[in-house]
């Protein structure tokens, strides 16, 4: 509790890359998300990331998403969504592709962004087809592309 008001992105962030083990690291995620004054960033979100997921071509291991799930399911849902958009930016469609199917496993929807961020790597990757289903789905879902995706396409 005394440290409740100290929490803040800049210090979650450091903290988060000091430690070491995985689990850890989703442990204080939770805990400091679970604070009163406090809420994740995206960032913060960016952060956690980058600290499980060092290689590009890496998949999130399932204990370590099920942790995240038995403690905060919406925190789990907000995690998966920057996940993918981070291996669409790296070039990594196959593995967001699984992260996506890994998602809808998990019962969440991506967000119009992590639909948008799809949308635009497969077009960059000239992988027209998918671009296609992907943007079928998300109009399925009532979402609609962005200013620049949509130029994109």
């Amino acid at each position: 509790r005394q440290f409740r008001e100290k929490l803040s992105e800049s210090l979650v962030i450091e903290v988060l890359r000091l430690v070491e083990r995985p689990s850890a690291v989703i442990s204080f995620f939770i805990w400091a998300g679970r604070q009163i004054g406090y809420k994740h960033t995206a960032p913060v979100y960016n952060a956690l990331v980058d600290l499980i997921v060092r290689d590009d071509d890496e998949k999130v291991p399932e204990e370590l998403l099920q942790q995240i799930k038995d403690d905060d399911k919406e925190m789990l849902g907000e995690f998966l969504n920057v996940l993918i958009r981070k291996h669409c930016r790296n070039g990594s469609f196959s593995i967001a592709l699984e992260e996506l199917g890994r998602m809808k496993d998990f019962r969440f929807r991506p967000s119009r962004s992590t639909y948008n961020c799809l949308i635009q790597a497969f077009l960059k990757a000239d992988r027209l087809d998918s671009a296609a289903l992907v943007h079928r789905e998300m109009s399925l879902a009532n979402l609609r592309m962005d200013g620049f995706t949509l130029r994109c396409y």
